[in-house]
């Protein structure tokens, strides 16, 4: 079925799930693999678990040649959890959630700019429902590098968080939470060249915050002596992002 709303990734995953006729919805996005048993595994958790409504697992993140395994040390996540972190593992391609919680949880934010962070926010809303349950074994395959639709989108990025954090004011109760969202702002500001804004929002990161890194990497992007696409690259290889 075409996407029937906004064109994009919210668009897409919400005509998918308005379609969707099983008990059980999963995401997969196109430059993404699932493993075998990935959704047996998460599926025999939900049937065990019947006060659980979405379940992630962990993932192997390929950049070039290059493979870092992901797996979480817990079992389940809360709402608070994700305030403080994104949290990688829960990444959308090893989502799975019972079709009779879609209502509740409530549509993927076709609001964001560009869409950019629109699985954080369901996460966010899914959390709330109910804890998040992990399957910790490394059950997707994650593309990295210069395929994804966001590299270099710096402007989009900052604009969409942006976005989040006014639509998510309990961010202001979790310092360390807002603080990495600010820290990629500032990130995101470097990558435009915007160096003054950059470290203004950089400074207010590390005051609510001082040992959030991606403060300091946005300070060494905004010197302009490491471009904000080097920093980023060289942390893909190594399974992370800003």
């Amino acid at each position: 079925m075409p996407n029937q709303l906004k064109p994009g990734l919210a668009g897409g995953r919400n005509t998918g799930i308005a379609a969707a006729s099983g008990d059980y919805i999963a995401f997969c996005d196109d430059d993404d693999q699932w493993l075998p048993n990935k959704l047996g595994a998460q599926i025999q958790l939900l049937e065990e678990h019947p006060e659980i409504h979405t379940v992630v697992c962990g993932l192997e993140i390929i950049y070039d040649d290059k493979t870092v395994v992901r797996t979480l040390d817990s079992e389940r996540l809360e709402f608070e959890d994700f305030l403080v972190d994104r949290i990688m593992e829960a990444h959308p391609s090893t989502v799975v959630f019972r079709r009779s919680a879609a209502a509740e949880i409530g549509p993927v934010d076709q609001d964001l700019p560009g869409g950019y962070y629109e699985d954080y926010e369901w996460l966010l809303r899914a959390s709330k429902v109910s804890p998040i349950a992990s399957v910790n074994e490394p059950l997707v395959k994650i593309l990295w590098g210069g395929t994804s639709y966001y590299t270099g989108k710096f402007e989009m990025i900052e604009n969409a968080i942006t976005h989040l954090l006014a639509e998510w004011p309990e961010f202001d109760t979790v310092p360390k939470g807002k603080a990495r969202l600010l820290g990629q702002i500032a990130f995101a500001q470097a990558g435009q060249k915007k160096r003054l804004a950059a470290a203004k929002t950089a400074l207010a990161t590390i005051k609510l915050d001082f040992k959030q890194p991606r403060a300091y990497l946005a300070l060494i992007a905004a010197t302009g002596l490491v471009s904000a696409n080097k920093i980023l690259g060289e942390l893909n290889k190594r399974g992370r992002g800003v």
